[in-house]
């Protein structure tokens, strides 16, 4: 019941962040949208810079009162009998219609009549002027013949959030047709949607021309990103300078396309784009300024500009020249010329694209929020802090790329609010996750210090302790026990008899933490590990023989010591084998120990008991040299079949130090005549190995076996020794 209770909690904990994260973000949703926006803005920059670019329309071209346009043909503002000029030249070249980014709401000063009326205002006495063609003398009606019967539209400035002073008479509205879906009855008016003005800076009535607004929608950081394409001013509707030019060149009126989700989609011919609830329209930019072609208005006029340049083109007529300031932060570009975002909404409408905003955004939004922190919830509980975090990773890659998706089809959905959810899961849930993880570490440090070194503890850990968990493995089991211990103990007093145990003890757990072995128990005087579990040993049947090796070698070292404190000779005996074992932590409910069990762990136990027959201070199985691999020199032993196993095992011994090549080759001919039944000549090899003492024990017990087995020869030999003790 106590981990279900753990998981309760868990889950009861990560359930109740998620909705204190909900309440939070919808909170934040409704109570600091301007936030929100400022962030969803800039997702929706980042993105529109990622867009694969795309050519601009080549029906779009812009005509440019640039630098060059002033310094030959005079400083601004230019007589209208220039623009006039201008006019003619464009549509000269076959343009298709021209929209004029210019503000024309006040006569032109520079026109002969406007200087003689003044000049008699003054003197009382003008020129006669009556010798001269309307035109000539009065700019503003040559301006208006120019452009009487033409597709252009003239650019008007509307003001916002002022107190209301339109100018009488207005302008004339956008003429629009509204067609809603099929069996709907009722919906909304569009027209109580749209964004009315408070005043209008308009062009003059006296050209008769249609206009539209020049205004772009500036957001609270400065950039343009919508440009509102249908307003209100008092009674009627106005549209745009992009979408009045647009129209002035399609020839068809407007069409508003309303459906039961209450999306706004305008056409135009056969054009069609959508527009936001406030008669907004969001175009795709295409980069920054200069996208679209520019041709100099002194250019122009001069014949410099080849008549294709323009032919058929939608021309907008603009400025660029500094002193004029007619310029916009995108989300491309720090100072786009004004006029490029007109070229910019006709190439969009054009090319059938644009942006547009759920009417349900903020419901998909606030649900993905939700889904997103319960999500959390659930791999807190379930999961490991690394999974956590890889699966809050997929979320957020989920969310980021369906947003991405989107945009690319030109629907905005900000992944910004479902980020925050995963974001405050995070800084919720994982600090508690580690203080948790932390208390399981202190355990299990505590539990396994002693044991194994510290580096596999560290690695146990790291996992989590699910090394801890049973399993069946391949590991690599080390007997060690002390020769005539009994003696021993019964030679020393109590307290010397532990003192000698620990002094014992403490260098030889050293040499098998050092290579990073489990210490698994102490059975009085002898020692048990194993390698290669709870975590996983590179080499590990290698680590053991080497283990075994060092043992050897240090309690070498220290024999005289303890001959000195103790008066006594400490030899130990290793026996080693590998194999599939089952390890785990293993006793009662109340007291576990990490061990190993099965027919492997036996059979390092009976070899180690072998040393003692053999005379030899390590043995280890067949399967262990086999693994160890070059860089230590193995002398086979004996072929045995022990107590509890069916099949007989090879045993060797590992030889420290320079091997005698001729002494091995000596007793490789003395086992290989044992194992073939030629007993006399065996024995009379054994004999002389025994000369040697590391060889000695073996060499003695061969020959013994020999001179016995040359007596009464079994009669199905296959050099097998059968053990029937432990």
């Amino acid at each position: 019941m106590k981990p279900f209770s753990q998981k309760f909690r868990a889950l009861a904990f990560a359930l109740g962040a998620a909705c204190c994260v909900i309440a939070l973000l919808v909170w934040l949703n409704r109570e600091h949208a301007g936030a929100l926006v400022f962030l969803d803005n800039e997702v929706h920059d980042f993105m529109m810079r990622r867009l694969e670019p795309t050519p601009p329309s080549p029906a779009v071209a812009i005509v440019d009162i640039d630098e060059r346009s002033l310094a030959a043909l005079g400083q601004w503002p230019w007589p209208r009998s220039l623009l006039a000029d201008l006019v003619e030249k464009i549509f000269a070249d076959g343009a298709a219609a021209v929209g004029l980014d210019i503000l024309l709401s006040e006569p032109d000063r520079t026109s002969p009549a406007r200087f003689a009326e003044e000049l008699a205002r003054r003197t009382g006495r003008g020129p006669d002027l009556s010798a001269y063609a309307p035109e000539a003398v009065d700019h503003d009606l040559r301006f208006r013949e120019a452009i009487r019967g033409k597709p252009v539209a003239l650019g008007a400035f509307g003001y916002y959030g002022g107190k209301e002073a339109l100018p009488e008479p207005l302008p004339p509205g956008a003429m629009y047709a509204e067609k809603k879906p099929k069996g709907v009855a009722q919906l909304p008016d569009v027209h109580e949607g749209l964004t009315p003005l408070s005043s209008l800076a308009a062009p003059l009535p006296f050209f008769g021309a249609t206009v539209g607004l020049f205004n772009t929608h500036v957001d609270s950081d400065g950039t343009a990103r919508a440009v509102p394409v249908l307003v209100k001013a008092g009674e009627k509707v106005l549209t745009s300078l992009s979408l009045a030019t647009l129209q002035k060149a399609v020839g068809k009126p407007l069409v508003l396309m309303r459906s039961s989700h209450d999306h706004v989609v305008l056409r135009l011919g056969p054009y069609s784009f959508p527009i936001q609830a406030d008669g907004s329209y969001r175009p795709v930019f295409r980069g920054p300024g200069h996208t679209f072609p520019y041709y100099s208005a002194e250019a122009v006029l001069s014949g410099a500009v080849p008549a294709e340049a323009l032919k058929g083109r939608i021309v907008f007529v603009g400025s660029t020249a500094a002193g004029l300031r007619d310029f916009r932060k995108t989300p491309f570009d720090e100072v786009m010329p004004g006029v490029e975002i007109h070229a910019t909404v006709v190439d969009n409408v054009l090319a059938g694209t644009g942006m547009r905003i759920s009417a349900g955004a903020d419901r998909i939004i606030l649900c993905a929020v939700a889904l997103g922190a319960l999500a959390c919830a659930v791999l807190f509980t379930l999961a490991t802090p690394p999974v956590y975090c890889l699966g809050g990773m997929v979320l957020l890659a989920l969310w980021w790329g369906g947003a991405w998706l989107l945009f690319r089809q030109g629907i905005l959905l900000s992944p910004v609010l479902p980020t925050f959810a995963v974001l405050l899961m995070a800084m919720l849930c994982l600090p508690v996750r580690q203080f948790v993880r932390d208390r399981q570490a202190a355990l299990l440090k505590r539990a396994f210090n002693r044991y194994v070194a510290p580096e596999v503890v560290a690695r146990i850990v790291e996992q989590g302790g699910r090394p801890l968990a049973g399993a069946q493995k391949e590991i690599t089991v080390l007997f060690t026990d002390v020769r005539n211990f009994t003696a021993i103990s019964e030679s020393l007093p109590p307290d010397k008899l532990v003192e000698l145990l620990n002094a014992y003890f403490t260098p030889m757990t050293a040499c098998v933490t050092s290579r990073e072995g489990t210490l698994d128990k102490f059975i009085g005087d002898a020692l048990m590990a194993f390698w290669n579990a709870p975590v996983e040993v590179e080499n590990h049947q290698r680590k053991a023989v080497e283990t075994a090796l060092e043992m050897q070698a240090t309690l070498a070292r220290l024999r005289p010591q303890f001959r000195e404190r103790f008066g006594v000779e400490l030899r130990i005996g290793c026996g080693i084998n590998c194999g599939p074992a089952h390890v785990g932590n293993m006793g009662s409910n109340d007291l576990l120990d990490y061990t190993c069990i099965g027919d492997n762990v036996n059979l390092a136990s009976r070899l180690e008991g072998l040393c003692r027959v053999y005379g030899c201070d390590i043995i280890v199985s067949g399967a262990v040299a086999a693994a160890c691999g070059p860089g230590i020199f193995f002398r086979l032993l004996d072929r045995v079949r022990v107590k509890g196993k069916q099949q007989a095992v090879e045993i060797l011994v590992p030889v420290p130090g320079a091997v005698d090549t001729a002494r091995e080759e000596c007793w490789s001919e003395a086992l290989g005549r044992y194992f073939a039944g030629d007993f006399a000549e065996a024995e009379g090899l054994f004999v002389k190995l025994a000369e040697y003492a590391d060889m000695r024990g073996a060499a003695l017990l061969f020959a013994d076996r020999a001179r016995r087995l040359a007596l009464a020869p079994p009669p199905r030999w296959d050099g097998t020794w059968v053990y029937s003790g432990k």
